[in-house]
């Protein structure tokens, strides 16, 4: 886990001084000090000096993560078409970003195929999988959506490569934010696709620029 560390240290320093010209200082910080009178003799072991120290802090980052509140995106039942059906999901994505570097960072995500649970049935192929919708950014905790941005989904993105759905530029970014996301997958008609349960995965990384 990538974290950064601070450390702030002080220190003082004092040093006890007497001057006297009946009184003789003999070393120095706790020394010894010895005073004549007529014949008695008194001697006497001052306070110490104001001794030296430190304090140190140590301040651990935190995480870098992005995760959807469901992790098991379930595109349900899907009934029987001879035509295309497009299939929407809608989720919640979490980006965190904990590091206390404010290096920024980036979102990329990815899916594969659906393959179904019955050999040699025909995959759903990741080109039909994309997201369509990233709106409605939201800080938690008061976190700053200077230099946090969506991609714009005009056009959907598709998943069977590495796409990057949001990002933070240098300086910004540091905090908890969510985002609506909606995931899409296209199956094919019924001609070309048997009724099965078709799963895949997708992958969400979160990097640090």
């Amino acid at each position: 886990m990538p974290f950064s560390t601070y450390v702030v240290s002080f220190s003082d320093r004092g040093v006890s001084q007497m001057n006297k010209k009946t009184l003789s200082k003999i070393g120095s910080g706790a020394g010894v000090l010895a005073l004549t009178v007529g014949a008695v003799a008194l001697s006497a072991t001052p306070a110490s000096a104001g001794a030296g120290g430190a304090t140190t802090l140590v301040a651990e980052g935190g995480i870098l993560s992005a995760t959807l509140a469901d992790q098991m995106v379930d595109f349900g039942d899907v009934p029987f078409s001879f035509d295309n059906q497009g299939v929407p999901k809608s989720t919640t994505l979490n980006m965190v970003d904990g590091t206390g570097t404010d290096a920024g960072w980036t979102v990329t995500m990815q899916a594969s195929d659906m393959t179904g649970s019955i050999g040699g049935n025909p995959a759903i192929p990741a080109t039909n999988i994309s997201v369509t919708d990233l709106s409605n950014l939201t800080s938690i905790g008061g976190a700053d959506t200077t230099g946090v941005t969506l991609t714009d989904t005009s056009s959907p993105l598709p998943l069977d490569g590495t796409q990057t759905i949001a990002n933070a530029t240098v300086g910004n970014g540091a905090g908890d934010y969510t985002a609506d996301i909606t995931l899409n997958v296209v199956v094919p008609s019924r001609a070309g696709l048997p009724s099965d349960t078709y799963n895949g995965t997708y992958t969400l990384t979160m990097t640090a620029l």
